[in-house]
């Protein structure tokens, strides 16, 4: 069943009848003071022009394998190039893989073990083309960002 739309003039005409019959908010100076702290911390999170933040914070942990989370933070399909975050449980395992494509990571919490190689805290680990990973743990747990070709889990972005 088709619905007729109201035309054009009709809806402004509803719309202005709605707007007349609305009174103002009656706001106390609190209830003002948090309104304007809520905008103008708004104003103030604009990133500065030709950039993006991405609130790493509001993007869900997505499974990779068990124990091991991945957050994609930026996806450039041009390049073939993603950033995304990787959380390693305590006694998970990443199974031993080859590199078609380089990947680097720095670890920001935690340690990662490659076989016997320990890559720690603030390490910046870089794998080439053709490289071999060994079996990856993080005896203790781990986080790290990693910067890699596009993978197929997680959410990607923009």
């Amino acid at each position: 069943m088709h619905v007729k739309r109201p035309e054009r003039k009709a809806n402004d005409a509803i719309v202005g009848l709605l707007a007349d019959a609305l009174r103002p908010a009656e706001l106390s100076p609190s209830q003002r003071q948090a309104l304007l702290d809520r905008v103008l911390e708004r104003i103030a999170d604009i990133p500065p022009e030709r950039t993006h933040t991405v609130r790493v914070t509001t993007l869900p942990w997505q499974p990779v394998c068990p124990g091991v989370w991945t957050k994609v933070m930026k996806t450039d399909r041009a390049v073939g190039i993603q950033v995304a975050l990787f959380r390693v449980d305590p006694g998970a395992v990443v199974p031993a893989h080859d590199h078609a494509e380089e990947e680097e990571w720095l670890v920001l919490e935690g340690e990662v073990m490659l076989g016997d190689h320990c890559v720690g805290q603030g390490d910046f680990h870089f794998a080439h083309v053709g490289a071999r990973h060994p079996d990856l743990t993080a005896p203790m747990g781990a986080v790290i960002m990693v910067r890699s070709a596009i993978a197929s889990y997680g959410a990607a972005t923009g």
